[in-house]
């Protein structure tokens, strides 16, 4: 009602506006053309309030059901409420665990692939190091 009172006031407005410069720009008298588009552009914003505010009405109904429904006392009312938004935030979740599957797969391998490399290198120094003179701390602290 709010939308459709303000919409009406403000396509009035402009209606009149309208009518008025038409009215100037022919320089007769115009009184009558400029109450004409007035009206005409009252009950165009009347209308366009009007739908908005059935939308409105409709996504505050959306919004209540699930709170009227844990208001009533009716925990399974509120599942069965919220079940399709679980279902669909479920299928969205699947459909971005799959498409992250290919790349989730590649970094694993790569990680693999660079922890056998390490792996390699870190046994090779160990190989090289001779421990025969006493040197243990020096060969912990190169592997380190």
């Amino acid at each position: 009602m709010r939308k459709m009172l303000t919409f009406a006031l403000v396509g009035g407005a402009l209606g009149a506006g309208l009518g008025y410069a038409r009215s100037s720009q022919s320089e007769a008298e115009g009184s009558n053309d400029v109450a004409t588009t007035a009206a005409g552009g009252a009950a165009l914003g009347l209308g366009v309030g009007l739908i908005l505010d059935r939308r409105a009405a409709k996504k505050a109904r959306k919004r209540v059901s699930i709170g009227s429904a844990l208001a009533a006392g009716g925990i399974v009312e509120a599942a069965r409420a919220a079940l399709p938004v679980i279902e669909h935030a479920a299928g969205v979740a699947r459909k971005a665990a799959e498409a992250a599957k290919p790349a989730v797969e590649k970094a694993a391998d790569s990680a693999k692939d660079r922890a056998r490399d390490a792996t390699h290198r870190v046994a090779e120094r160990a190989r090289s190091i001779d421990l025969s003179d006493g040197r243990v701390r020096e060969a912990i602290a190169i592997l380190n």
